[in-house]
């Protein structure tokens, strides 16, 4: 029973895979940020301004997969949405009133620094190669800019980061293997966004200010 079953999983990942000219469409989840966050032992005080226009909210993202796995259909990903908001949940724990998204140049005297994130490019792949032909490893690589300035727009953090080749739960079958991309590009996002803020955070820590007016606070004074 047990070995019409696997044979049964391993048809159904060949067939899906083998499709050519199939699209899928993914959405943004916030349950495949994962539940993790970063507490810090102070918080920089005021607010995250995320800087985000509209075009860059709505950009989605299309392509085929780099593996001959799947290599016949396409997958739309809605990366400026996913992007903002994995900035929004990362910058949100190293401020002491959190995170907002604004549109450009709408940030005020409450607000601590300008976030703008934004998507550069992204590779995925269907990988069978790793579990010898008999499941799927979903695998997705992302680069992601991230340019965080003080009011008067002094430059603290601006990097381009690397995600690598990150992956999501293998599986054997599935009706929707776009989903399992967006998966493994939402878990590459926020490990990202989280790598900046944890730098900005050190940063400030380590200078004490953000242009000279903005102290680290300890927890017992927030």
């Amino acid at each position: 029973m047990m070995y019409r079953s696997l044979c049964k999983n391993i048809f159904l990942v060949g067939c899906l895979m083998a499709a050519t000219g199939c699209a899928f469409k993914a959405n943004y989840n916030p349950s495949y940020f994962g539940s993790n966050t970063t507490t810090y032992e102070s918080k920089i005080p005021g607010v995250a301004a995320i800087e985000a226009s509209d075009d860059v909210k709505n950009e989605t993202f299309t392509s085929s997969p780099t593996s001959f796995t799947g290599g016949g259909t396409k997958l739309t990903l809605p990366v400026g949405e996913i992007v903002t908001q994995a900035a929004l949940l990362s910058f949100r724990d190293i401020f002491s009133g959190g995170a907002e998204i604004i549109e450009p140049g709408k940030y005020t005297s409450s607000h601590s620094v300008i976030v703008k994130p934004k998507f550069r490019s992204m590779t995925y792949e269907y990988n069978q190669l790793k579990n010898l032909g008999f499941a799927v490893t979903p695998t997705a690589s992302v680069s992601i800019e991230l340019n965080v300035e003080g009011l008067t727009k002094k430059s603290i953090v601006n990097e381009i980061y690397e995600s690598g080749a990150v992956e999501s739960e293998a599986y054997f079958a599935t009706a929707s293997p776009g989903d399992e991309i967006s998966k493994a590009f939402h878990k590459a996002v926020i490990g990202i966004a989280r790598k900046s803020a944890d730098s900005v955070h050190k940063s400030i820590s380590k200078t004490g200010d953000v242009e000279g007016r903005v102290k680290i606070l300890k927890d017992d004074e927030l």
